[in-house]
């Protein structure tokens, strides 16, 4: 038996394993898309409105959303119209957003006939321009209530809180 005194073994790094770092990936990935689905933002803006800000802690919930921009008005990606054509009038209801909104209420009537646990509710959640007039807004509102929207929400910027 020959012992080389003084001789070191040269150790080889690790190798890395593609697969299992793969796969350590891949569970990764799956975990931050599901944590971000059911924690994610449930409401997006468009891009030439500007929400108000408000101090409310309440989470938005997922619901049926009436987008008033500067000059159109949209529900869910659904163009109803141009605003200055739409409010005119002297009532306060707006035609062409109810047609648009009963057909979101017959299409969730529809999907709860055939599955219970998704009955419609009546949720609304109104995105408008931190500009748009209180009488426009108004009359959204008033078009939404009888469309059998009872449960409205407006959407709105978190700021922080003073003191």
């Amino acid at each position: 038996m020959k012992h080389e005194a003084g001789v070191r073994r040269h150790l080889e790094p690790p190798r890395l394993n593609l697969t299992a770092m793969v796969d350590v990936f891949t569970v990764l990935l799956v975990f931050l898309l599901k944590s971000y689905s059911a924690e994610g933002t449930l409401i997006a803006a468009a891009q030439n409105l500007e929400l108000p800000a408000s101090t409310s802690s309440l989470a938005p919930q997922p619901t049926i959303t009436i987008t008033i921009s500067e000059d159109t008005l949209f529900v869910e990606d659904e163009r109803v119209g141009p605003l200055a054509a739409l409010t005119v009038g002297s009532t306060p209801y707006i035609p062409e957003l109810g047609r648009a909104l009963n057909a979101r209420v017959e299409k969730a009537r529809l999907i709860a006939g055939s599955n219970p646990s998704h009955a419609f509710q009546g949720r609304v959640t109104i995105l408008g321009d931190k500009n748009t007039s209180f009488a426009t807004l108004e009359r959204v509102m008033y078009t939404a209530s009888l469309s059998e929207f009872g449960d409205i929400a407006l959407a709105v910027y978190q700021k922080g809180r003073a003191g």
